[in-house]
């Protein structure tokens, strides 16, 4: 979560709030620890506390089964301590965003919603069918490969407003079913 925060390749550099409360000194933080938690975690595991408590007892998890691939995303490079690929996936996926829609990702002022919690929601959501429409094994997924899943998307920079995505889960659901529809991707 820190480097998410910190590396200068990162399109949340300085952007997120840690411990859901804003950096003494820093503007334009959109978006809490918390969201991009809850968002990410489900791609590596069904159940923290137990995977957590398999790791102390037993010091390894399971072989993902074929299956959970299509779920778990992440959780081989959890399951071998390759954490720096899951951060490379979000890099290159989060990028492809910022590069597809630069000034709706730059903008912090009100009225953009792309990089607040409702245009997170909806992408972090869209992240897991983007990742399968590229690869059907764990690896990291180039931000070129992401660019091309996001090409057919019609949405403009200005698209991006709390009148087209409403507040809450509605919209960041209307977000992903755009993204879903217009991009042609199938949903595992």
């Amino acid at each position: 979560m820190v480097a998410l925060d910190q590396l200068d390749q990162s399109p949340f550099k300085n952007r997120i709030k840690r411990l859901g409360v804003a950096t003494e000194g820093r503007f334009g933080e959109t978006l809490s620890q918390a969201t991009i938690v809850k968002g990410i975690l489900p791609y590596i595991t069904d159940d923290p506390l137990a995977d957590r408590d398999r790791g102390k007892r037993f010091g390894f998890w399971e072989p993902s089964l074929a299956r959970d691939l299509g779920k778990r995303i992440f959780y081989e490079f959890f399951r071998r301590g390759e954490d720096v690929k899951i951060l490379d996936n979000l890099l290159n996926y989060f990028n492809a965003v910022r590069a597809k829609w630069p000034s709706a990702w730059e903008g912090t002022g009100t009225g953009n919603i792309l990089n607040r919690t409702n245009g997170f929601n909806g992408l972090i959501r869209f992240l897991r069918p983007a990742y399968l429409n590229c690869t059907s094994e764990p690896r990291v997924v180039s931000q070129e490969e992401f660019a091309r899943v996001f090409a057919p998307v019609r949405l403009q920079d200005g698209d991006f407003n709390p009148q087209t995505f409403v507040p809450g889960s509605s919209g960041a659901s209307l977000l992903f079913h755009t993204l879903v529809d217009q991009s042609q991707i199938p949903i595992p």
